[in-house]
C-alpha cells in the first residue's frame, strides 16, 4: 500500500498555485508580448483618465452605486455631508444613467495644473436599440487632493474657503505652540 507524503502534495499544491498565478498576472498583446497591466496604466494620458472617470461614474450609476459620484464631490462636502444626506438630494435621488453606453472625451483644455474642460460626446442606447449621440457636452474636472475630480453638488469657491480657513487654524496653532510644530 503506497504512503502518503504531505510534504509532497504541498510542494506540488505550492508549484500549481505559482503556476496559475504567474499565468494569470500578466496579459499578451497580439503580438504575444507580455505587456504588464502598471505599464498601460502608466501609458494612460491625462484625458484618458479623465474619459475613465466619467466612465466608471456611469458605469457604477447604472448598477445604481452612487458612491463613486459622492466620492468626486470636494472635501469639504464630504466631512460637512454623509453619504446618507447625500443620496436625499434631488438631484443624487434622481440621477440614472439607464441608457448611458459610454462617454467618448474629444478633446481637453487644461487651466494650470488645478482644473481643466472636457468635451465629450455621450452615447445612449435606448430600449428599442435605437443610438443617441449628445455632442460637445462641457464638463469641468477639478484637481484636488493628488486626484482628479467631477464635482456633482460641491463647488470650488466653498472649497476654497474651506482651505483658507484650514490653513489660517494651521497657522494659529502654529503661532501658539511658539513655532515650533509641536
Amino acid at each position: 500500500m503506497p504512503s502518503f507524503n504531505l510534504q509532497r502534495l504541498s510542494n506540488l499544491l505550492l508549484f500549481v498555485l505559482y503556476l496559475i498565478t504567474w499565468g494569470c498576472s500578466s496579459k499578451s498583446d497580439k503580438n504575444g508580448d507580455t505587456i504588464s497591466d502598471t505599464n498601460s496604466a502608466a501609458a494612460m494620458t491625462e484625458d484618458d483618465k479623465l474619459e475613465a472617470i466619467l466612465n466608471e461614474a456611469m458605469k457604477r450609476l447604472r448598477y445604481k452605486d452612487k458612491s463613486y459620484i459622492y466620492e468626486m464631490e470636494f472635501s469639504y462636502y464630504r466631512e460637512e455631508n454623509t453619504f446618507d444626506k447625500y443620496l436625499q438630494e434631488t438631484k443624487i435621488k434622481t440621477a440614472q444613467a439607464d441608457s448611458l453606453e459610454f462617454v467618448d472625451v474629444i478633446k481637453v483644455e487644461y487651466f494650470g495644473q488645478d482644473s481643466a474642460k472636457a468635451i465629450a460626446e455621450i452615447h445612449f442606447k435606448g430600449p428599442t436599440g435605437q443610438e443617441t449621440t449628445l455632442p460637445d457636452q462641457e464638463v469641468t474636472f477639478y484637481w484636488d487632493q493628488d486626484r482628479w475630480i467631477k464635482p456633482t453638488l460641491s463647488k470650488i469657491e466653498s472649497q476654497r474657503k474651506y482651505d483658507e480657513i484650514k490653513e489660517k487654524a494651521k497657522s494659529a496653532a502654529k503661532s501658539e505652540s511658539g513655532g515650533s510644530g509641536k
